[in-house]
């Protein structure tokens, strides 16, 4: 029952550091994306932010990367957008021509 408890913990501790290393590298990306200065801790800011409110840092990099106005979010969908808003066809017709599409694949 010992063994099965520190294992257990191990895995709890690798998934954080996991969840901490994607959300820090997303973030920087994301900042970089969008010429967004550190403000506090220069040259650390997207770690502190990672250890310490990943969910704050989630909810950020959802504001500063959706258009709200233009493609209305909505709950417990693939994308979180409307099932038929497409957005493949609507860089293929140029309404996002200057931004390449990104995925947290080609982030991470």
């Amino acid at each position: 029952m010992a063994t099965l408890k520190l294992i257990m913990r191990v895995l709890s501790w690798i998934v954080l550091v996991y969840v901490i290393v994607i959300v820090k590298r997303t973030r920087a990306a994301v900042r970089d994306r969008y010429a967004i200065p550190e403000r506090v801790c220069h040259g650390c800011e997207d770690v502190c932010i990672a250890i310490f409110c990943y969910r704050c840092a989630a909810a950020q990099m959802a504001r500063h990367t959706v258009d709200y106005e233009r493609y209305p979010a909505e709950c417990c969908t693939s994308n979180g957008l409307r099932s038929h808003v497409n957005l493949e066809h609507d860089a293929a017709v140029g309404d996002y021509a200057d931004e390449p599409p990104v995925s947290i694949a080609t982030i991470v």
